[in-house]
Order: C-alpha cells, then structure tokens, then sequence
C-alpha cells in the first residue's frame, strides 16, 4: 500500500496514529499492537481533539434564531437575550459567528432531535408517539417531559387535599434527559431514543463515554469532564441542573430508598439509563419476592450467596432465579 501522508498524533493524549493511504483511500489507526480502519467520523473527532477543539464550538455560517431560548432566559434570568448575553453564553466564537452550541439551542438545530414513544402492554403496542426535530434542545427537553408528565403522573385526592403523584421521580427523569442532551454527540445524527413502558423509562444516547473516563468514574460522579461544556454550562446557568457532574449520583439518590435503582448501560457508543416505577408491582411468589429483595442490596451476589441467605438449596435457587429471568 502506498503512503501519502502520516500524521502522527500525541500518544499520551489520543492514543493513536492514524495513516492516510491512497489505497481506496481508507484510514487507519493503531490499536495496540496492531493497525485497524477507521471511519471519517472518527477521524474527525481524533482531528478537533488534537487541536483541543470539539464539534460544539466549531463555526456556523448562517444567521440563527433563538426565540426558545430567548424565552428561557427571560423568564429564568430575567434579562433580554442579545448578542452580548448570546457572548457570555459562549454562542459566538472570537471571530464572531456562531458555533455550534448556538446552532444546538436555536429554533433551527437542524442536526438531531429526540424520538419518544409510549408502548402499551408490549412493543407492538404504541400508544403515543413523537419526534422532536428542527428545533431548539430546550424544545426538546419541554416536549419530552409534556409527554412524561401525560404518562407518569396524576393527581390523587385525600380529604380535602389534592396530591400529586409520580409513578416516576419526575427530578431523576430531568436528570436523565438533561445528562442525555448535554452529553451525547452531535457531531452524529441519530436521535436520542425515550422508551416509556408501563414499569418504566429508558433514556438511550448516542456516544459512549468521554475518553479516560472509566465506567467506574461515570457512575460514582468521580470525575466531571463534559462533552459538550458550552451546552453544560447553559443547563446549569439555566438551572436544568444542580452542578457539574452530579447527574447520575442525585439519580441514585432518588431511588435510595425504594426496592428497584435505575439501571445505567455503557456501550462504545451509546449510554442507556432505566428508571423503574417506584412502587413497581411484580407477579412473583414469596420465595421470588425474598431473592429480589436480597438482590436490590447485594445486586453482584452469586447464586451461592444467594442460596445461603434465603436459606434455600442450590437447585431451588438457580431454578427460581431462571424463572425471575424470563419474568
């Protein structure tokens, strides 16, 4: 294969090399001890990395409205949107056009949307159904929680009072769609995905985790390095977010006293994050109700764990945990 360029990247900082060859014009990069094709979208990213750029800051050549955002920040902040507020915002870079970020919270965000539907009894059912494109992201994070207050919430009467009840935390929902339009990459085109079933809510976002964050970092809130800062720091001066970095740790919180947590899925790239009914009503038996009840304390007990703490033999175990399982 013949070479025409080589550009060598800092290996501490992106860990790879990439090569460009004339052969069908592919890309590739090392990986460890060998060298694999690479996708243009890749290459990019790697690109803006090396330059300490991201996709939310790059330039827009074209003339923006922001009347969603205009609104929210009228009625949160008090003041009139203007190019010298849409500057403080970090929506117009040093050359004075607009990024990316401006593009995203403006009423023409062409890039990507969200695409939410309600199901029924099961996925063949779908009760309700909406995609949220071409419009502001604060657009988006309004319509989706339209939708989650229609399902998971109603009024109850006691007395003389009227109470308001949540199937669902509706704060650790926020939390979760505000983690997932704040952190997912726009730099690609699919929307983000909301499944609502009738036991619960998964949220799925496109991209996996920012590089050197480790799963483990992710969900103990131990490091706090965005993706998208700009859009980061708008949700927080807007209050859609308490403070950097805490999302998934008040997620946990609201959940720290009810049976069944959230569940968080990290992929290459995507994350999924479950949120489960809180007084979910399961169709099990008293010996399945004693293994989940261990289980929701000890989620990584192995089935002799389980076995000796609910005092059963091992093959009642393994045969009540395979029932849970196609349950």
């Amino acid at each position: 294969m013949k070479v025409s360029h080589c550009i060598y990247t800092d290996i501490a900082k992106v860990s790879s090399i990439i090569v460009y060859g004339l052969f069908e014009r592919k890309k590739y990069k090392r990986n460890d001890s060998s060298t694999i094709e690479m996708d243009i979208l890749e290459l990019h990213r790697i690109i803006l990395e090396g330059k300490n750029l991201s996709f939310e800051q790059l330039d827009v050549d074209e003339e923006l409205e922001f009347n969603s955002f205009g609104e929210k920040v009228k009625s949160i902040l008090n003041i009139n949107l203007n190019s010298d507020i849409l500057k403080t915002f970090g929506l117009i870079n040093d050359n004075g056009k607009f990024n990316k970020a401006a593009l995203i919270v403006s009423d023409n965000n062409n890039i990507s949307g969200v695409d939410i539907i309600k199901f029924g009894d099961n996925i063949n059912q779908i009760m309700d159904r909406i995609i949220v494109k071409n419009k502001s992201i604060f657009d988006m994070f309004d319509s989706a929680c339209t939708m989650f207050n229609k399902y998971y919430t109603y009024e109850e009467i006691r007395g003389i009072n009227r109470n308001r009840i949540e199937l669902i935390p509706e704060s650790a929902f926020r939390e979760a769609l505000a983690n997932a339009l704040i952190h997912r990459t726009w730099d690609d085109t699919p929307n983000i995905r909301i499944f609502m079933y009738n036991d619960k809510i998964e949220i799925i976002s496109p991209g996996g985790l920012v590089h050197s964050i480790s799963k483990e970092e992710y969900l103990n809130g131990q490091v706090s390095k965005p993706r998208n800062p700009i859009l980061a720091n708008i949700f927080f001066r807007l209050k859609y977010v308490e403070m950097f970095g805490t999302g998934i740790l008040r997620i946990k919180q609201l959940y720290q006293s009810m049976k069944f947590k959230p569940d968080f899925k990290i992929y290459e790239n995507s994350i999924s994050i479950v949120l489960q009914l809180v007084d979910l009503k399961l169709n099990v038996s008293v010996d399945e109700e004693q293994i989940i009840n261990y289980l929701s304390n000890c989620i990584h007990a192995s089935s002799s764990d389980i076995a000796k703490s609910c005092g059963y033999t091992k093959d009642k175990t393994l045969r009540l945990l395979k029932l849970l399982q196609s349950k």
